[in-house]
Parts: C-alpha cells; sequence; structure tokens
C-alpha cells in the first residue's frame, strides 16, 4: 500500500511543480500533461482501492466530489481558468484515500483549496504592498488621481457579508449531518471560501445592490432567529468576518496593482484588457476589437481580437500602452495548499 501511495503523491507533485513552471512562465497548464498524469492516477487508483485502500474509498470520494463541485464553480463563475479545474481533478485523484482519515477530520481535503486562495491573496496583497511602498504612491490609484475610499460602502459591504453567512451558516447546520459539522476544517472552509467568493462578487455590485443584499439577508436572519429555526453564531461573526472586513480594507489599497501597463505590441492572446482600456475602443473603426469589459476571465482575448488591438494602435485613436489585468497563477498556489496538506496530514502538524 505505500508504494502506491508513495507512487500517487510523487506523480502528483511532479505534475504540480511542471504545472506551476508553465503557469508562471506561459501563462498555461498543458492539457497533454493532464492527461497523462490523469491516466496514470486513475490506474493507480483502481490498484490502491481495489487491493490496499477499499475502507477509504468512502473519505476519497466525499474529497473528490468537494473538490469537482469546487472546482466546476469556480470556473463557471470564471474565478479561475479550465486549466486549474482540471489541475485540481487530479488533485482530487492523485491524493490517497487514507491520507484524509489521519487527522480524523472529514472533508479535510478543502484546506487544499482554502490555503491556496489565501496564499494568492496574500501574494497578490503583499506585492501591491511592496510596489507601493516602493513608488510612494500606495494611496493613489493607477495613474494620477487620488483613490477614493468609501466608509460607507465598506461598512454595507461588511453588514451584507455578516447577514449573508449567518443564512449560509443556517443552511449549513440544516443540510449536513451531525458528523461532519462536528469537522471544523469543513465548516471553517466553506465559510472562508464563500468570503473569498462575495469579495469577488462584491466588486460587481453598486451601492444600491449592497444595500439591497444587506437588507434581505438581514431580514431572513431576523426571521429564522425569532422563529427559533436559528441562532446568531458570534464566532463566526467577530472571527471569519473579522477577517474579512480587513481583506475589504487591504483590497481598496493594493486593488490598483492587480493592473500592469505593456506595449500595445506586446498584447496577445489570453490577456485580459481593463474595463478603462476596452472603453477607449467605442470610438474606433477598427473591426474585431474586444468589447467584453468585465475583467475576469470572460474577458480573455481571442487571437483574432489581439490582432485587432494591434491594428488599433496605429489608428487614429490608437495608443502606445495598454493596461491589462495581472494573471494569477493558480498552479503555483495548489501546490503550496497540496504540500501544505500532505505534511499537515502525514507528519500531525
Amino acid at each position: 500500500m505505500l508504494v502506491v501511495e508513495s507512487l500517487l503523491i510523487t506523480l502528483l507533485l511532479v505534475t504540480l511543480a511542471v504545472s506551476s513552471y508553465t503557469d508562471c512562465r506561459e501563462s498555461l497548464i498543458h492539457n497533454a500533461l493532464l492527461l497523462r498524469a490523469g491516466i496514470l492516477a486513475a490506474m493507480l487508483d483502481v490498484l490502491y482501492y481495489m487491493f490496499f485502500g477499499q475502507q477509504y474509498l468512502v473519505d476519497f470520494l466525499l474529497n473528490s466530489g468537494l473538490f469537482i463541485l469546487i472546482g466546476l464553480a469556480l470556473y463557471r463563475f470564471r474565478i479561475w481558468a479550465a486549466g486549474d479545474s482540471k489541475l485540481l481533478f487530479l488533485v482530487a485523484l492523485a491524493i490517497p484515500g487514507r491520507l484524509y482519515t489521519l487527522q480524523d477530520q472529514e472533508g479535510a481535503g478543502i484546506f487544499i483549496i482554502l490555503l491556496a486562495f489565501i496564499t494568492a491573496f496574500c501574494w497578490v496583497a503583499g506585492q501591491g504592498l511592496y510596489i507601493g511602498m516602493r513608488e510612494k504612491n500606495l494611496f493613489q490609484r493607477f495613474g494620477s488621481s487620488r483613490m477614493n475610499i468609501h466608509p460607507t460602502r465598506i461598512i454595507a459591504s461588511y453588514i451584507m457579508m455578516v447577514g449573508v453567512i449567518q443564512i449560509f451558516d443556517c443552511l449549513l447546520r440544516s443540510i449536513m449531518s451531525a458528523v461532519i459539522f462536528q469537522t471544523s476544517m469543513v465548516m471553517q472552509s466553506c465559510y472562508c471560501l464563500l468570503v473569498l467568493f462575495m469579495l469577488y462578487v462584491r466588486r460587481k455590485m453598486n451601492m444600491k445592490k449592497i444595500i439591497l443584499t444587506a437588507g434581505l439577508s438581514w431580514m431572513t436572519v431576523l426571521v429564522l432567529v425569532t422563529s427559533g429555526i436559528y441562532h446568531l453564531q458570534y464566532t463566526v461573526s467577530v472571527s471569519i468576518l473579522a477577517w474579512a472586513g480587513f481583506l475589504i480594507a487591504l483590497r481598496l489599497v493594493v486593488e490598483k496593482y492587480s493592473y500592469q501597463m505593456i506595449p500595445t505590441s506586446e498584447v496577445k492572446a489570453g490577456q485580459i484588457l481593463t474595463a478603462a482600456t476596452v472603453w477607449k475602443f467605442t470610438h474606433s473603426r477598427v473591426k474585431g476589437l474586444p468589447i467584453c469589459a468585465t475583467e475576469d476571465l470572460e474577458a480573455r482575448l481571442t487571437a483574432d481580437e489581439a490582432e485587432s488591438v494591434h491594428r488599433w494602435e496605429k489608428s487614429k485613436y490608437g495608443e502606445p500602452t495598454v493596461v491589462v489585468v495581472r494573471k494569477i497563477p493558480f498552479a503555483i498556489f495548489l501546490m503550496i495548499g497540496t504540500v501544505f496538506f500532505l505534511i499537515y496530514e502525514i507528519m500531525g502538524w
């Protein structure tokens, strides 16, 4: 059994390392690599669960199911690319089921995704703070105007998140079994993933939608509490949502460093232009220019659109530089999350 587990873990770490390298260097995770690794992992899984680890099959299926659902959701909401979801599926295949039981935590595999996102956010925040302090423009927007901080929006967003997560907590307590609910890893991971997702969604919400969502969520919480269905979870509100409030404030400071100015001639397929850049195309007669200004994966440039941007540079309204959204290489953060998970489960840290 240990031999098969060692082969699975070695295959996983090698694939993660190679994927991290290509994601950082080429902004691409190669399908051929994932396909070969996936086939090998599936063959080893058949051998492992048929002859050695039958008692761990349920844990394997539970965690793999969570990986698949989360991976599909993150791709569906354009939080990361299809290659990142495929890499997550490989992680699900290649982690031996026995490892999920070593620390007696149901659904402990979520820790990998949670740590990957926290690490990614910290990397972006740290990079932004470093650049801001180095260039002495920490409190200015990308450009020349000073950053506008809106305390009302921050407070309303925080109240909205508290209400939504209280409702989410009530749903979890209703639909999850007592055994799973008692495992803090699953619950805390669900809360933190929801916080990170709401921070993403909040960017696209205007003040009216934030206030409306906050009001509806707290009216729902009030009904649940007064009817005796639910009791407010102050631990959730104080610990996780205090951290969420810190992230909201920090993001206002480092948000501009999610962007990078590059020569227009270097624009290529797969990159994402900022909304301000896309709006500059509205007066141009150049055919085929991108029109999507959402700044998420839905706005990734095609080869034809990149070529149109090159032609736009030489047109009447063209400019020598454009601003693109910095790509986050999620592969390396998935590798970090996986390595720490393996250390935690195997060594009990």
